[in-house]
C-alpha cells in the first residue's frame, strides 16, 4: 500500500488564537500513526477521529483514518474516508490510489480501475508501484479489468552487440529496464549462455524519476573461444517484481580448427549491488577478489599487477558517479589509492 503522508502544521504568533485546535490535531495524528505502526488499528482509528474533530478539513487526516479503517477490515469505512479526503482535495493522486486499492479489495472493480487510472495520470503514483501492490490483484484476476491494471512484471529489453564478433574482441550484453525507485536490481541467467568469456567491465546507468529508476546495465566480456547459439533469457527482480528479457543470438568467430569450450558459470553482476557495502577508497575482500570503489579520476597503483581485473562503473544520465575495481590479488598485496596528489589509501589489501 502506497501511503507516504506528512501532516505539516505551523502558524505565526498572530495566528495562534485562531489555530488553537491544530496542536490537538497534531498530537492525535502522531498518536494514530504510532498505534497504526504497532498494529493497534482500532486505537489508531479513534486517534484519527480525535484529530479530525480538531481539524475536520485535514485531507491528510481523512486518508490516514482510511488507512486505519482498512487495516481494521472496514473497507467501506476506508472508502468513505478517502472520498472525504478527495472532497477536500479534488484529484489528489494518493487518495485516488488508496481508494482504488480499497475498492479492489471490496470487490468494486470498475470503480477501482477508474480510480487507479486517474491516480496514475497524476504522476503521484508510479505504474511499477501499482504493479507490485497485492491490493490490486482482484483487478488482475478479473477478465473485465485485467488489461487496465499494471501487470506484476518488470519491463525489460535485452540486446547483444555486436551479434558476430571474432575471438580477442569484446562482446556486450545490454539490459534496459525500469525498477521501483530505491529497489535493488537482481539479475541471473534463466537460459543458456556462452562459455569462453572473460569479464572486462560492467556499466550501470541509473536515471531516477519520481517513482521509479530507469536502468541500463551493460556487461562486456573478452571473447576467447568460438561459439554460436543463444544467450538467455535472463531473469531480473526488483521490489517484489520479476521480469524476463531475451534471449539474444550470438556468433563468436575464430580461425578454423580453434577449439570451443564447454559453457560454464557466468555471473551477471550489477554494480550498485556488488559495491553496495564497499566504502570509498577502502579495499574490501570478498572470497578471492578485492574490491575498491573510487571517485572519477582516482588512481590505483598495485605493487604487483593483478592476474585479472574487472571495471565497474555507475552513471546517472551518462555522467560517471563512481568507478569500482575488482581484482584477483593475494592478501597482503600492496596498494596505493591516489586522488590527485593526495594519498587516500596506502598499505596491504586484506
Amino acid at each position: 500500500m502506497l501511503l507516504t503522508l506528512a501532516l505539516a502544521l505551523a502558524c505565526t504568533h498572530e495566528q495562534q488564537e485562531v489555530l488553537d485546535p491544530f496542536p490537538q490535531a497534531l498530537a492525535a495524528y502522531d498518536e494514530g500513526v504510532a498505534l497504526l505502526d504497532a498494529g493497534q488499528t482500532r486505537g489508531a482509528v479513534e486517534a484519527f477521529e480525535r484529530a479530525l474533530a480538531a481539524d475536520p478539513r485535514g485531507a491528510e487526516l481523512w486518508l490516514w483514518k482510511g488507512r486505519a479503517l482498512a487495516s481494521a477490515g472496514d473497507l467501506e469505512g476506508a472508502i468513505g474516508a478517502a472520498t472525504e479526503a478527495l472532497a477536500l482535495r479534488p484529484g489528489w493522486g494518493l487518495a485516488l490510489y488508496n481508494r482504488a486499492c480499497w475498492r479492489s479489495r471490496a470487490g468494486s472493480l470498475e470503480a477501482a480501475v477508474r480510480d487507479l487510472g486517474q491516480a496514475l495520470e497524476t504522476g503521484e503514483v508510479g505504474r511499477l508501484q501499482a504493479a507490485a501492490d497485492a491490493d490490486l490483484d482482484p483487478l488482475r484476476a478479473s477478465p473485465e479489468t485485467r488489461d487496465r491494471v499494471p501487470a506484476r512484471a518488470l519491463p525489460a529489453l535485452l540486446s547483444g552487440e555486436p551479434e558476430s564478433v571474432f575471438i580477442g574482441s569484446d562482446w556486450t550484453l545490454n539490459l534496459m529496464s525500469s525498477t521501483p525507485r530505491g529497489a535493488a536490481l537482481g539479475v541471473q541467467w534463466a537460459g543458456p549462455h556462452p562459455g569462453g568469456l572473460v569479464p572486462a567491465r560492467v556499466v550501470e546507468d541509473v536515471s531516477l524519476e519520481a517513482t521509479e529508476a530507469r536502468r541500463q546495465v551493460s556487461w562486456t566480456w573478452k571473447v576467447t573461444a568460438p561459439s554460436t547459439g543463444v544467450s538467455g533469457p535472463i531473469r531480473l527482480e526488483a521490489g517484489g517484481l520479476v521480469g524476463l528479457a531475451g534471449p539474444v543470438e550470438h556468433v563468436f568467430l575464430a580461425p578454423p580448427g580453434t577449439a570451443g569450450v564447454t559453457p560454464g558459470e557466468l555471473d551477471l553482476p550489477v554494480p550498485t549491488v556488488v559495491f553496495g557495502d564497499v566504502a570509498e577508497a577502502v579495499p574490501t575482500r570478498a572470497d578471492d577478489v578485492v574490491r575498491v570503489r573510487l571517485a572519477p579520476g582516482d588512481r590505483l597503483e598495485w605493487a604487483e599487477r593483478p592476474a585479472h581485473t574487472t571495471r565497474y562503473e555507475v552513471r546517472s544520465r551518462g555522467q560517471t558517479q563512481w568507478v569500482g575495481w575488482e581484482a584477483e590479488v593475494p592478501a597482503g598485496t600492496g596498494l596505493i589509492v591516489r586522488r590527485g596528489r593526495t594519498v587516500l589509501f596506502e598499505g596491504p589489501v586484506p
